[in-house]
């Protein structure tokens, strides 16, 4: 599966379930689910964010 256009930041959850990535020509930030046999990536959500969008953070927020 191909994510976002140039994507410039990515991260990947301590779980190693999920895979979020800003791309910073696309404007968008999406969320994938990763498949723990296959590394296949599962489009969950993409959100609009504007132009440049350049890094991402997951924060544990217990």
């Amino acid at each position: 599966m191909q994510t976002e256009l140039q994507p410039r930041g990515f991260r990947i959850d301590p779980n190693g379930k999920f895979l979020v990535v800003a791309g910073e020509k696309s404007g968008w930030i999406s969320a994938y689910r990763i498949d723990k046999q296959t590394g296949d990536l599962d489009l969950l959500s993409r959100h609009l964010v504007g132009k440049g969008a350049a890094w991402v953070v997951i924060a544990d927020c217990r």
